[in-house]
């Protein structure tokens, strides 16, 4: 019981972070407030990146956390934006966090760099002829994944990701 008190704590402590750090420098193409406003729909947009549920279960983690909008909704949202404008705004607040984080030391600070491979498990019905899922070890019951690469730095503290990508069937192996 006191792993998961503590682990629940540790989530609570990333959310306000991510709330205060990332939500306000974020902005939705919106012309007016009826009922949600951009803090709504940003709240719900961290959930669903926080607990990783998409779909039904994003509505359904919602509502543990009060009157929020429906996924169908901020989808609706993001729909408004092009891929580009999603991308610029994301790189200003990188690197509005990489300033804050590295600017203030006196000397430089020691970092390792990290390539990791991460495999996500799908049970698509398109497995076989979707090019972003690639096939792998059995685990959780199943032979197929999305697969992701990420490049991170980290020093004592603060470990950064730099860039991620998604993997396809031909550029899955490390070589």
């Amino acid at each position: 019981m006191l792993a998961a008190t503590k682990h629940t704590l540790h989530l609570k402590k990333l959310a306000i972070l991510a709330k205060q750090n990332v939500n306000n420098q974020l902005s939705l193409k919106r012309k007016k407030d009826i009922f949600f406003t951009d803090k709504h729909y940003l709240a719900l947009l961290l959930l669903i990146s926080l607990f990783c549920t998409f779909a039904e279960g994003g509505g359904y983690v919602a509502n543990w956390f009060g009157n929020l909008p429906k996924g169908d909704t901020l989808l609706d949202q993001l729909e408004k934006f092009k891929e580009e404008e999603i991308l610029d705004q994301f790189q200003r607040l990188f690197e509005r966090q990489f300033r804050s984080i590295f600017q203030t030391r006196w000397r430089k600070p020691k970092v390792i760099l990290a390539i990791d491979m991460t495999d996500k498990p799908t049970y698509s019905r398109w497995k076989k002829t979707n090019r972003n899922i690639v096939g792998g070890k059995p685990k959780a019951s199943t032979c197929h994944f999305f697969r992701f690469a990420t490049v991170q730095i980290a020093d004592k503290k603060n470990p950064i990701t730099l860039y991620a990508m998604h993997c396809k069937k031909g550029n899955t192996s490390l070589s």
